[in-house]
């Protein structure tokens, strides 16, 4: 069995050491994240902590405004721009 030590510079590895703090499991995400990489595909992605998150943030720069319905845009609607939207769709 291999053992193998990392260091982290405080100052340049912010963002993995941050990545790592909130893993539950550090082992096993190091180990994912170093497989994904040999198989060049991306981890996998958790949806539901990504929809926790976004649900947060939105709540809190929503809280105590109100939605109002819009007369739309002030210079009306740009036929060529409206043309092509309704040809990709």
């Amino acid at each position: 069995m291999a053992y193998i030590h990392v260091r982290l510079n405080g100052t340049r590895d912010q963002d993995i050491i941050a990545w790592l703090d909130a893993q539950e499991n550090k082992t096993y995400a190091v180990k994912a994240a170093i497989r994904a990489a040999i198989e060049d595909k991306p981890a996998a992605i958790d949806l539901s902590a990504i929809r926790t998150v976004f649900e947060a943030v939105l709540d809190e720069r929503l809280t105590g405004l109100a939605l109002t319905k819009s007369a739309g845009p002030p210079h009306g609607e740009d036929p060529e721009l409206a043309g092509r939207l309704d040809a990709m769709f």
